[in-house]
């Protein structure tokens, strides 16, 4: 396809062209926003009054969020909030919770149930040895 006075040949259609010596440009050292044609100010893109609009926007943002926070906790409360995912340590130590309490049952079952029947068995084995 080819492009001669800002008409193409070819399938597309003829009503759209665009001439590339009238697209506008800005000099480097005019400001980036917009069409504003102020110089730029020391190493930035802005011009003064546009930087100041950008610090009044950012000094908003900062407020809403600042006031988003819930006062009513404390700063510990809050941080422990922000950190209750769970973790692979979390689940470690729930697993030695339920083979301490597994465990300790056994041990209670063999005290108070197995060491009573033994020794009550013992005693009538001595009873018809000795007779």
């Amino acid at each position: 396809m080819e492009i001669e006075d800002g008409i193409s040949s070819g399938d597309a259609p003829n009503s759209i062209s665009i001439e590339s010596n009238k697209v506008p440009t800005k000099e480097p050292h005019h400001c980036r926003f917009g069409d504003c044609l102020n110089p730029k100010i020391g190493y930035g893109d802005f011009c003064r009054e546009h930087k100041a609009i950008g610090k009044i926007i950012a000094g908003k943002i900062a407020r809403e969020k600042a006031d988003s926070v819930d006062h009513s906790m404390s700063m510990y409360e809050e941080a422990l909030r922000i950190q209750k995912s769970p973790s692979g340590q979390v689940f470690v130590q729930e697993i030695m919770k339920i083979i301490i309490l597994i465990a300790g049952i056994f041990l209670a079952v063999y005290i108070l149930v197995i060491i009573p029947i033994q020794g009550f068995f013992e005693m009538f084995e001595d009873f018809f040895r000795y007779g």
